[in-house]
């Protein structure tokens, strides 16, 4: 048993081939490497048979929780990996560790995962700790064989001890650097077509270059199709980012003892994952009632302004008609008033001329 630490966003140092052009324009002549230092421990044991415990990941975290984005990339099968968090992402004492040997060829095929990663994503896309599992998952299944874990124990004479291991490690013997034929300076239509117009005898030195030349057009093909091929990878990582919640997994942890290790099963993490879930689709409930609610409120709101309006606009019908009703009775009243006036006037006019030709009566005297 045994832990090794990683820093996120650094691998292993490597070797890098590259021309003396690149060198001489200063091109990049090193690796990507992401700005991350995020600290992670990993724990492993393994056995003399070749077999090897799950392992176990330790994510640094000062409040004690693990995130829902950091574990997305765990295939949840039981006892396939555990997860823990410390204040600083390393272990603590009640976890001792054990020389096993296994961690130079992990910590080779980390590095290897983790510059592919940034030589698709061209530095493009800065590591987080959710980013960590997906390379550390091949960097695992890679070493960590049973033919790894058996030549770890040969090598360090614990079990199958065998001196040839050690010694045909050895070579005295420098490889002499094959001589090729150098490719055209300055690789465009002109210089191919003047490459092109003389006649070129296969094997010589003219048809070599030719040769050369095709190849290294179609190398710089591969290189922008990789590139291209990285961008679409990192396009689809972005929005998967997106896709997760940033949320503290629930997981019902020792709170007073949250800066040691406490290592939790994909089981539990799972069941803290759907019950986020199902308290997303909850809430998501809650707020499409209090909308089915609202809409329903708002429509009974329509639904009085309408009927208030209809009952507006019948008090003002109602209204014309009673105004139009007292016109005419004010009409008629009018009109028999100057009929009842021009009648009346009539009838004093016709009274008049009775007492005008009626004929004056004498009284009669009386006798003395």
């Amino acid at each position: 048993m045994d832990e090794k630490g990683f820093y996120l966003g650094r691998g292993e140092g490597s070797h890098r081939v590259f021309s003396r052009d690149s060198w001489e324009r200063g091109g990049r002549c090193q690796p990507i490497q992401d700005g991350s230092r995020e600290w992670l421990t990993v724990i492993a044991a393994v056995c003399a048979d070749g077999s090897a415990l799950p392992p176990s990941i330790l994510y640094s975290s000062t409040s004690g929780n693990i995130q829902e984005r950091w574990t997305k990339d765990i295939e949840y099968k039981d006892n396939e990996v555990m997860v823990g968090t410390t204040q600083t992402g390393w272990s603590n004492n009640d976890m001792g560790p054990l020389d096993v040997g296994l961690f130079s060829p992990l910590s080779r095929a980390y590095g290897t995962a983790l510059e592919d990663y940034l030589e698709k994503t061209q530095g493009l896309l800065s590591l987080k700790k959710g980013n960590f599992y997906h390379l550390f998952k091949d960097a695992w299944d890679a070493s960590f064989t049973v033919a790894n874990v058996q030549s770890s124990f040969s090598t360090t004479g614990i079990a199958l001890f065998d001196a040839e291991q050690v010694l045909k490690k050895f070579c005295n013997t420098t490889p002499e650097s094959p001589e090729y034929p150098t490719t055209i300076d300055t690789v465009n239509r002109a210089s191919i077509r003047l490459l092109m117009s003389k006649p070129i005898t296969p094997g010589s030195r003219k048809a070599e270059i030719v040769k050369e030349t095709l190849l290294s057009l179609q190398a710089q093909q591969a290189i922008l199709e990789y590139k291209n091929n990285g961008l679409w990878f990192a396009l689809g990582l972005k929005q998967r980012d997106y896709e997760t919640p940033i949320n503290a997994l629930d997981l019902q942890m020792n709170r007073e003892a949250h800066w040691r290790a406490q290592l939790l099963s994909p089981r539990t993490i799972r069941h803290a994952t759907d019950w986020r879930v199902q308290r997303d689709e909850e809430e998501e409930e809650e707020q499409l009632e209090r909308l089915r609610t609202k809409d329903m409120k708002a429509e009974v709101k329509l639904i009085w302004e309408e009927q208030a309006r209809i009952r507006r606009v019948e008090r003002e019908r109602l209204k014309k008609v009673r105004e139009e009703e007292r016109a005419v009775k004010a009409a008629k009243r009018d009109a028999q008033k100057r009929a009842n006036n021009a009648k009346k006037m009539q009838q004093q006019h016709q009274d008049h001329n009775c007492k005008v030709s009626k004929p004056r009566t004498r009284k009669p005297q009386a006798k003395e």
